[in-house]
């Protein structure tokens, strides 16, 4: 596991030396070419100012010595500038080949820690399954029977909490559904409380866990579409920005749930408890919500478009610029709720309860429109601001 690690630095250490050597040679090859210049240039001015028959320069003008020293100069000069192109590319190709090698390297050390983390994985499952199934084989103190405040039952759920946090998305589902067929969290008979447990992020793509007991578990962004959660307890859970696209949450309890910006398009939600459920942000687009209770809930900058909120409570429910185009709210009771800058374009309002609602700066709809359908407008602020007036 440490073979990683070295290479790489020895691969450093080596691009340092070889930086190290190639500037240590272009000093060494500047040095020796000034020094040729300046001796041959030396020679040249001492013949020329002493005369000396035998330099060849006594009756040599000064474009003679010019003429002398160009081609020599351009040859040195060309030569030069060769070298140095020669070395670049050398350099370049070089530093590509370290690249590739710190890359191939960094791939396979990267290789190793996501086998070594899988395997981990694997063995902390494999260890959890088998410590859990020899509590449920226990004739003396079956985990099945006993009580969620037992002893047996306080150290399944310290486990459980404890393998959640190392497990992936996948593995934690295979958790989840271990326990849910061991019968350990149905409601009504909950062995194994998930109260905070980990589940975030999770793969529960059509999972089954009717009536399951996962109140205040932790579900952020797990994936729950077309999962079977109806009848389940999810109330208090924190689900914001999970995906319950599809899903089935006919009857379940999610009261007080965090479901900000979740995903709950087409999704079954009828006959659901939403109370006081935090929905601000979230997609419902065709949802089925119709007689759910949606009391107190927060939907405010919800998409409602085209949903089915018939017979709903949303009594007190705070709707503040949520999207309610086309959606069906025949019957619904909205008494109280705040309806202030939502869109109602093409709402069905036919037989709804507005009572105290606030309907200031709401768009889509007309106050006419609102007194032909509505069964009760009493003491509602209308579209306009003002106090709806029998």
């Amino acid at each position: 596991m440490q073979s990683g690690p070295s290479s790489r630095t020895e691969l450093e250490l080596y691009e340092v030396y070889a930086r190290s050597n190639r500037v240590v040679r272009w000093i060494l090859v500047s040095a020796a070419l000034a020094l040729v210049v300046e001796v041959f240039v030396g020679i040249l001015y001492y013949g020329y100012t002493a005369r000396l028959a035998w330099v060849g320069v006594s009756r040599k003008t000064f474009w003679d010595y010019l003429r002398l020293l160009i081609v020599p100069t351009a040859i040195t000069i060309g030569v030069t500038l060769l070298n140095w192109m020669q070395s670049e590319r050398a350099r370049k190709a070089e530093d590509a080949q370290q690249e590739l090698e710190r890359e191939s390297a960094e791939a396979s050390r990267k290789r190793e820690l996501d086998v070594a983390e899988r395997r981990t994985q694997a063995d902390s499952l494999q260890a959890y399954l088998n410590q859990i199934g020899q509590l449920l084989l226990d004739r003396r103190r079956p985990l099945r029977e006993s009580a969620t405040d037992s002893d047996v039952s306080i150290l399944a759920r310290a486990r459980t909490l404890t393998v959640l946090t190392r497990l992936d998305a996948s593995r934690k589902r295979s958790v989840l559904q271990f326990l849910y067929e061991a019968r350990l969290i149905k409601r009504g008979h909950v062995v194994v409380d998930l109260r905070q447990a980990d589940l975030s992020e999770a793969d529960l793509i059509a999972i089954k866990l009717h009536r399951a007991y996962m109140c205040e578990a932790d579900l952020r962004k797990a994936t729950l579409s077309a999962a079977d959660l109806s009848e389940a307890d999810l109330s208090d859970a924190d689900l914001s920005e999970a995906d319950l696209s599809a899903a089935n949450l006919r009857r379940a309890d999610l009261r007080d749930a965090d479901l900000r910006r979740a995903d709950l398009r087409d999704a079954d939600v009828r006959e659901g408890d939403l109370s006081g459920a935090d929905l601000e942000g979230a997609n419902p687009l065709g949802a089925y919500l119709s007689a759910v209770n949606l009391r107190r809930a927060n939907l405010s900058g919800a998409d409602l478009r085209e949903a089915n909120l018939r017979d709903a409570d949303l009594r007190d429910a705070d709707l503040r610029g949520a999207d309610l185009r086309d959606a069906d709210v025949r019957e619904g009771d909205l008494r109280e709720a705040n309806l202030s800058e939502a869109d109602l374009s093409g709402v069905n309002l036919n037989g709804a309860n507005l009572s105290g609602a606030n309907l200031a700066n709401m768009e889509g709809v007309s106050a006419d429109t609102l007194r032909a359908q509505a069964r009760s407008l009493k003491s509602a602020t209308m579209p306009n601001g003002q106090k709806y007036e029998e």
